[in-house]
């Protein structure tokens, strides 16, 4: 059960009072303290308002800034996530360029014992036909 407080802007200087001591009181200097001296009730209650709102905005800004937070931590994991798919592609790059140049390496090696094949037998069939001096011995 909660209980009926008032509300800080229904508090007003009629509310508050001071009590006035019985003569011969021994806290006749307190109180003759607080007569001399205006109790300034509206400012007062100006202040707890002034101070309330701010106490809202601080939260406001509080929850705002726990959003944006939360955002930066997703936008942090998905570029991580980018950079390690970036750095996977560049790794199957490198592999796949070396695989390129040792298959241009076969190819040129290929090439060259093809070369080398196809010479052979010119330079046989020349040599044959140097030996017998003419050709279908004429």
């Amino acid at each position: 059960m909660a209980l009926n407080q008032p509300v800080l802007s229904e508090i007003t200087t009629a509310k508050l009072h001071v009590a006035k001591p019985e003569p011969g009181d021994q806290n006749e200097p307190f109180a003759g303290t607080l007569r001399d001296k205006p109790i300034q009730s509206t400012d007062t209650v100006v202040a707890v308002e002034r101070r309330s709102g701010q106490m809202e905005l601080w939260l406001s800004m509080m929850g705002t800034m726990t959003e944006s937070s939360d955002q930066v931590q997703l936008a942090t994991q998905v570029q991580r996530a980018t950079v390690d798919q970036a750095a996977a592609a560049i790794e199957h790059i490198a592999q796949s360029s070396q695989s390129v140049a040792a298959t241009a390496k076969d190819i040129a090696l290929a090439a060259s014992r093809q070369d080398r094949l196809a010479a052979e037998p010119s330079d046989s069939w020349d040599e044959h036909l140097g030996m017998s001096g003419t050709i279908h011995g004429a």
